[in-house]
């Protein structure tokens, strides 16, 4: 297993959409029923992928609009953005649009996020309701971050979700792990000249 590589993930959307929820039951495996208010909390854990150790930390964020302003602090400290909607809840989606807006203009590098639909486990219960999953792949296309239908209370698509939010920050910084490494490999010749024998870097594969 390679070195250890840091990986910082903040979780954002309006109050009540299950932010920290989906965030226990990734990184301890327990969920809570009911409404958690949270200001911040952060969580740090290792785990392997694709042979990587990756120390992974998520910062749980506050929704509710009294904390816009501490919310706003988190954009350029993290790498990837998880944004969570609730998908009994119609005004979720705009909370979101303009969470993502505030997050693409304070961020210098393009937002690497995922969109959770949370609460899918509504959707067995025959609710009509709900937002549907139609509206949900225009958003995907809108805001360009994959969404996946989730649900803490049944454990549904939140280790994939994170995977495949990894898998995107892991092959970003590849690039420039590899330019080091390139540079690193290069050796002058007799007259000074930087040789062509540098080795490339590799990719990785992403879920579908």
């Amino acid at each position: 297993m390679s070195d250890t590589q840091a990986i910082k993930i903040g979780m954002f959307g309006g109050g009540g959409v299950g932010k920290t929820c989906i965030t226990l039951r990734y990184l301890k495996g327990e969920f809570t029923e009911g409404y958690i208010p949270t200001i911040e909390d952060e969580f740090t854990k290792v785990v392997e992928i694709d042979g990587k150790a990756i120390s992974l930390g998520v910062i749980d964020t506050a929704g509710q609009d009294d904390f816009a302003e501490m919310r706003y602090s988190y954009y350029s400290k993290v790498q990837g953005f998880v944004f969570v909607m609730d998908i009994s809840n119609q005004q979720s989606i705009d909370d979101l649009k303009t969470i993502y807006n505030d997050a693409s203009d304070a961020s210098e590098d393009k937002v690497i996020g995922v969109i959770a639909a949370n609460k899918a486990d509504l959707r067995d219960e025959g609710r009509t309701d709900l937002v549907s999953k139609e509206e949900c792949s225009k958003l995907e296309k809108e805001l360009g971050c994959k969404v996946f239908e989730t649900s803490a209370k049944a454990n549904l698509n939140i280790d994939e979700l994170f995977l495949y939010l990894v898998r995107q920050l892991v092959k970003r910084n590849a690039p420039a792990a590899s330019k080091t490494s390139d540079k690193s490999s290069k050796k002058p010749d007799e007259s000074g000249n930087a040789g062509d024998n540098a080795s490339g870097g590799g990719g990785c594969c992403l879920i579908a």
